[in-house]
C-alpha cells in the first residue's frame, strides 16, 4: 500500500469508508438497481464510475509522483505553473504586416508568437529581430517548404545582430502542403538537416509532432495520444538511422496537442501523454531527465467551434484553455471565437489573448503546480487513457510503425470512422453543441453573407457542426430570399409510444435546423391519406409504429406523389429491409435515432435550393 495511504487522519474521529462501504450506499439510493447502471461507457472505451476511492489508485506509483521528477507524469515545473500565452499569426505575401501584428499582440499580453506560412521564402528575418526581442518572446514557425534554408536564414539573421541561437524559444513545424510528403523518406531527410545544421545548439525545438492534427479530424483523446507518440518513435527511428543520436533527436521534439471540451479527460490527456513520453525515453535506455525537455504546446480545438451562436465558443474555449492550463501544459494558443465567420480581425484575437490572461491574472492558476493533484477520478483516468493509447500504439508498432500506418491509409481512415461516428451522434442529439443540436438562437442575425461563407476557403469543413450548419445555412438562406422560414410537418399516425419518440425526435432534429415545425396528429391512415394532400410544406416527416409503417407505404406514397408543395418526405423510423421499396413508394430518406444522417442533410438543401431556382 502506498505510504499516503498510512498517513495519519487529519480527522481521527471520523472511520476511514471502504470503497465497499460507498458502492454499498450508492446502492441504496439507487432502491436496490445495481451501481454498475451509473457507468459511463465513453468512445474511448473507458468506464468511468460515478465515484472514486483511494482504493482506485492503491496500486498506481502515479499517487506519489512528484513535480519535476521521472515520469513527469505531474510536469517539469517546480517553481510555478507558468505558461506562455501563444498568438497565432498567418503569414500572407507580406510578412512585414505579420510581423506588426505580431509586435502588437506581444504588447498586449502574449507571451509569444505562431508564425504560420504557406511560402516561408518571404520571411523578413531582419524586421522580426528589428521589432521583437526574441529573447525574452517565444517565437514559433510553422512554415510548407525547405525548412533547411529557412533555418539557414534565420540563424543568418540571428549572427548578423550578435543573438546567440540557444536564446532562441519555441518550436518549429514542417508541414508540407503535399499529403504524400508527410512522413516519407524525403521528410524526414528534412529533419535530419534541421539537426544536422546546429544539433543542440539552438535553442528552438526543430522536431514538432502536430498530434492536434488527429483530433481536428474527429479522432479520440486514445487516438491523439497514440499517434502522437508513435509519431514521436518514428522521428527517433528514422533519424538515428541517418545518424544522429536518439538523445539528441529526443531532447529536440515538440508535441502540439489539441484540448476539447471533455473537461477533466482533457487534463488527464496532458498528465497522460508525460507518462508515455518517459516510458518510451527509459525503453531507448536514455538519461531520465531527457524526458524533462519535451514541451507541450495546447490550442483549443477546432473539431468544437461553431458557426451559428458564435460566442458560445467563448465558453467552450475558456474551459478548454483552463483544462490545458490545469494539465500543466508549456504554451497555449486560443482560438477567436469566430474564426469560422471571418479569417481573421482584432476584436476576436484580443478576447482569445485575454481568455490566457484572465486565467493568470485573476484566478491565479500560474501559481498552483499540479493544481489536478490528490483527485482519485484524474489519477485513474491518466492511468486508463496512457494503457489504452498504450495498446493503439503497440498495434501501430505490430503494423510496422507510424510511417507504414500512414502511408497505408490506415491512421486516416480510422480517424474518419470516428468522425462519422461523432457526425451521427451529434445530428441525433447523443452528443450536444449547444447553439447547434441544442438550445440555438431562432433570432440570430448575421453580419455576413452565409452563401459567401460556405464558400470560403476558411469555412472549416472538417468540424463536428459542419453538416447540420450546411443544411441551417440553406435554411436561413430559403428565409431571406421568401421572408419566412420552410416549413417541416411532423406527421403522427396511430397512438405507439414508439411513434411519439421518433416524432419528437424529428421535430427537435428540424427545429435546431432552423425550420418552422408542426405537429399534425392522424388517427388512422386512412384520415392521414386524405389530409396529407392538403398540408403545406417543404417536408413531411412520418411517423408511426413499425406494425403501421410497413402497412401504409403503398398508400402515403401515392397520396403525396402529387402533392402541390412537391416536398421530401421523410420517414421517421428505420425500416430496416423494407427501405428499397419505400423508396420506390416516394419515400426520400430515414430519420431515427442513431442514423447517418449525411444522406438526409444532403436531400433537405437539394430540396431547398430546387424550391429558390423554381421561385427565382
Amino acid at each position: 500500500m502506498p505510504e499516503s495511504s498510512k498517513r495519519a487522519s487529519l480527522f481521527p474521529e471520523f472511520r476511514s469508508i471502504s470503497a465497499a462501504e460507498w458502492v454499498e450506499k450508492v446502492r441504496k439510493d439507487l432502491k436496490g438497481e445495481s451501481p454498475e447502471s451509473l457507468i459511463w461507457h465513453t468512445s474511448e472505451n473507458l468506464k468511468i464510475k460515478p465515484c472514486y476511492h483511494p482504493e482506485d489508485i492503491a496500486d498506481s506509483t502515479l499517487a506519489e509522483a512528484i513535480p519535476g521528477q521521472f515520469p513527469y507524469v505531474r510536469g517539469h515545473k517546480t517553481d510555478s505553473n507558468q505558461w506562455k500565452n501563444i498568438s497565432v499569426i498567418p503569414v500572407n505575401n507580406n510578412s512585414r504586416a505579420a510581423i506588426d501584428k505580431g509586435d502588437h499582440a506581444l504588447k498586449q499580453g502574449a507571451d509569444g508568437l505562431h508564425f504560420i506560412m504557406q511560402d516561408n521564402t518571404v520571411f523578413d528575418f531582419a524586421y522580426l529581430l528589428q521589432q521583437v526581442d526574441i529573447t525574452l518572446f517565444s517565437i514559433s514557425f510553422t512554415i510548407a517548404q525547405k525548412p533547411v534554408d529557412f533555418l539557414k536564414n534565420l540563424y543568418r539573421a540571428l549572427e548578423e545582430r550578435g543573438i546567440p541561437a540557444h536564446a532562441l524559444q519555441g518550436f518549429m513545424y514542417f508541414a508540407p502542403t503535399e499529403v504524400h510528403t508527410y512522413y516519407s523518406r524525403t521528410y524526414y531527410d528534412e529533419l535530419a538537416g534541421l539537426l544536422n545544421l546546429n544539433q543542440l545548439d539552438s535553442g528552438l525545438q526543430l522536431l514538432s509532432v502536430n498530434g492536434a492534427g488527429f483530433s481536428f479530424r474527429g479522432g479520440t483523446i486514445v487516438q491523439e495520444l497514440a499517434y502522437t507518440i508513435s509519431a514521436a518513435v518514428a522521428c527517433l527511428d528514422e533519424l538515428t538511422n541517418r545518424g544522429l543520436s536518439a538523445e539528441t533527436v529526443a531532447r529536440h521534439l515538440h508535441f502540439q496537442l489539441a484540448i476539447g471540451t471533455n473537461y477533466f479527460f482533457e487534463i488527464a490527456k496532458l498528465r497522460a501523454i508525460r507518462l508515455l513520453w518517459a516510458t518510451i525515453v527509459k525503453s531507448y535506455n536514455l538519461a531520465s531527465e531527457v524526458a524533462t525537455a519535451l514541451r507541450l504546446h495546447s490550442q483549443t480545438s477546432r473539431w468544437y467551434l461553431t458557426t451559428f451562436d458564435p460566442h458560445t465558443n467563448l465558453i467552450r474555449t475558456t474551459t478548454e484553455a483552463m483544462a490545458a492550463v490545469m494539465g500543466s501544459c508549456d504554451s497555449l494558443a486560443v482560438c477567436p471565437f469566430d474564426t469560422t465567420i471571418r479569417p481573421e480581425n482584432e476584436f476576436s484575437e484580443r478576447l482569445a489573448r485575454n481568455i490566457s490572461l484572465l486565467l493568470k491574472e485573476e484566478a491565479y492558476l500560474h501559481q498552483v503546480i499540479d493544481p489536478a493533484a490528490g483527485s482519485y477520478y484524474l489519477e485513474t483516468l491518466t492511468n486508463q487513457l496512457a494503457d489504452e493509447a498504450w495498446l493503439l500504439f503497440q498495434n501501430l508498432e505490430n503494423q510496422g510503425g507510424f510511417v507504414a500506418a500512414w502511408q497505408s491509409n490506415y491512421i486516416r481512415n480510422s480517424l474518419r470512422e470516428v468522425a462519422q461516428e461523432k457526425f451521427k451522434k451529434i445530428a441525433a442529439g447523443e452528443e450536444v453543441l449547444v447553439g447547434t443540436n441544442k438550445f440555438i438562437n431562432p433570432k440570430e442575425k448575421f453580419d455576413y453573407d452565409l452563401e459567401e461563407l460556405i464558400q470560403s476557403s476558411y469555412f472549416d469543413t472538417t468540424r463536428a457542426a459542419y453538416s447540420l450548419e450546411v443544411m441551417r445555412s440553406a435554411v436561413e438562406l430559403h428565409f431571406q430570399k421568401k421572408r419566412k422560414p420552410p416549413k417541416v410537418v411532423v406527421a403522427t399516425i396511430g397512438e405507439a409510444i414508439q411513434r411519439h419518440l421518433n416524432a419528437s425526435f424529428a421535430k427537435e432534429f428540424f427545429g435546431c435546423a432552423g425550420f418552422q415545425t408542426e405537429i399534425q396528429h392522424f388517427h388512422s391512415i386512412t384520415e392521414a391519406v386524405q389530409g396529407l394532400p392538403l398540408i403545406s410544406g417543404e417536408v413531411i416527416v412520418l411517423s408511426a409504429s413499425d406494425a403501421e409503417y410497413q402497412s401504409f407505404a403503398r398508400q402515403i406514397g401515392p397520396a403525396l406523389k402529387n402533392h402541390k408543395d412537391k416536398p421530401a418526405i421523410i420517414l421517421a423510423a428505420n425500416p430496416h429491409h423494407m427501405k428499397a421499396e419505400l423508396k420506390e413508394q416516394g419515400f426520400d430518406d430515414f430519420l431515427f435515432e442513431g442514423c447517418d444522417t449525411t444522406t438526409l442533410v444532403v436531400r433537405i438543401q437539394e430540396q431547398l435550393q430546387k424550391e429558390q431556382t423554381i421561385n427565382s
